[in-house]
């Protein structure tokens, strides 16, 4: 992602969660950055991506974390290319445009249009597998 690579077995002490990309986000949106400031701060926001992504993506001590990073960076991808994306929720197949993310008390949450409902749904990520 973003051809960066962060390798845990170095045993860097920095550790960076999907709340800490969403802040930085939310600062990037707020339009109070500007200019060659603005454009740091995106490559910044994607290093962190980066290494909140695949800091653990060998590891296989917490499966759901390793799943919601892998639904995290396919969404990302369907949002950043505006296409639909398939997801399982419930055992049903749901084609989904996702629009943005939540976070909520360590919870991640995405937000999208449903067209076979006409609809904007939100799932949480450990509810969701992303096809």
């Amino acid at each position: 992602y973003g051809g960066y690579i962060y390798n845990n077995k170095m045993d860097y002490s920095i550790s960076f969660n999907l709340f800490d990309v969403s802040v930085l986000e939310k600062i990037l949106l707020s339009k109070k950055v500007a200019g060659e400031h603005e454009k740091k701060l995106q490559l910044i926001i994607e290093k962190i991506k980066a290494i909140v992504i695949y800091s653990n993506f060998d590891s296989k001590e917490n499966d759901n974390t390793n799943n919601i990073d892998a639904n995290y960076l396919h969404l990302s991808k369907s949002i950043k290319h505006n296409k639909p994306i398939t997801i399982v929720h419930k055992g049903k197949n749901i084609s989904f445009q996702p629009q943005y993310f939540n976070y909520y008390k360590d919870r991640v949450f995405i937000t999208g249009y449903l067209a076979s409902e006409e609809v904007i749904k939100t799932y949480n990520l450990n509810e969701i597998i992303v096809k």
